[in-house]
C-alpha cells in the first residue's frame, strides 16, 4: 500500500480539526459541547477551554498538518529529500493521537469513566477510534517508508 494514502486521510483530518481550534480561538461557540467533555450528571462542559490553550492546540495541529504537507510533496515531486523529520514527526503524531485515544481514566478516551453524557457518547464512537486511525495512519507512513 501506497503511503501517500495515509498523509492524505491524516492531511484532511488534521486540517479539519486545525480549522474547528481556530474557529473556537476566534470566539465561535457552536457546537463546542459536542467537543468538550461533560459531567454525566450536570449535563454541561466540564472543561471552558481557554484562549491561549486553543490557540497553542491549533498551532500544534497547524504543525502536523504542514508536516503531513510536506510529505504529500514529498511523496510525489521529491523522491531523494532527507526523510528523517517525517519519520519523527511520525512517531509523534502517532504517539500522541494513541495517548488521547488511551484517555486519562476521566473524561476522555476509551478508559473514561464518566460514558453519560453526549460527548462521552460521541467520544466512545466517533474521536477515540478517529484518535487510532489518524495513529495507525501516521505510524504505516513511517513503517512504509
Amino acid at each position: 500500500m501506497e503511503p501517500l494514502y495515509f498523509t492524505l486521510f491524516n492531511t484532511n483530518i488534521l486540517a479539519a480539526l486545525t480549522i474547528m481550534y481556530v474557529y473556537w480561538f476566534l470566539g465561535g461557540k457552536n457546537s463546542i459541547q459536542y467537543f468538550f467533555p461533560s459531567n454525566s450528571s450536570l449535563r454541561r462542559s466540564k472543561v471552558k477551554p481557554k484562549k491561549w490553550k486553543l490557540f497553542i492546540t491549533a498551532i500544534v495541529l497547524a504543525a502536523m498538518t504542514w508536516l503531513n504537507i510536506e510529505q504529500i510533496q514529498y511523496f510525489i515531486f521529491d523522491p531523494v529529500r532527507h526523510q528523517e523529520v517525517f519519520l519523527w514527526g511520525n512517531r509523534c503524531i502517532s504517539i500522541i493521537f494513541l495517548l488521547r485515544a488511551f484517555g486519562n481514566f476521566t473524561y476522555i478516551g476509551f478508559t473514561k469513566t464518566f460514558t453519560d453524557s453526549t460527548y462521552a457518547k460521541l467520544d466512545t464512537y466517533v474521536y477515540s477510534p478517529a484518535c487510532v486511525l489518524v495513529a495507525v495512519s501516521a505510524y504505516m507512513i513511517d513503517f512504509l517508508n
